[in-house]
């Protein structure tokens, strides 16, 4: 009976789409590794979705505004770029935990700067690998 509830549930969550968890980890392997344009498309998506599952995301987002770009370095490293202010937020959580520590890093590094301006080059792709 008891594994009857938790499958029912379970199902239910998914056809809602109201797990944050379930949708953070189903879509990590669309974006993994990727920098993505915050505003529009899978950036903007993957965005919704980390600021749903991260609570520490969703405050960062209230307080500063929509980044330029998104890069899911992991399931539990993202890091948020803003180009007019020149800088990164970091965010690390632990696996046990959905709230992400933060750090904010002043300048934009140049290994980034190259994808960025890799991205402005061919603005028809939407995603773009990302290796340090």
């Amino acid at each position: 009976m008891r594994l009857f509830q938790i499958l029912i549930l379970t199902l239910l969550c998914i056809l809602l789409g109201g797990c944050a968890a379930f949708e953070h980890g189903r879509t990590y392997s669309k974006v993994k590794k990727q920098l993505l344009v915050a505003n529009s498309g899978l950036g903007e998506k993957r965005l919704n979705i980390e600021s749903r599952y991260d609570p520490t995301i969703k405050g960062f987002l209230e307080a500063a505004g929509k980044p330029n770009y998104i890069y899911v370095e992991s399931q539990y490293k993202l890091k948020l770029i803003y180009l007019e202010e020149s800088y990164v937020a970091e965010f690390d959580r632990s696996i046990f935990n959905t709230a992400s520590s933060v750090e904010k890093i002043n300048g934009i590094p140049e290994s980034i700067m190259r994808k960025i301006n890799h991205a402005k080059a061919y603005p028809q792709e939407e995603a773009f690998s990302f290796s340090d």
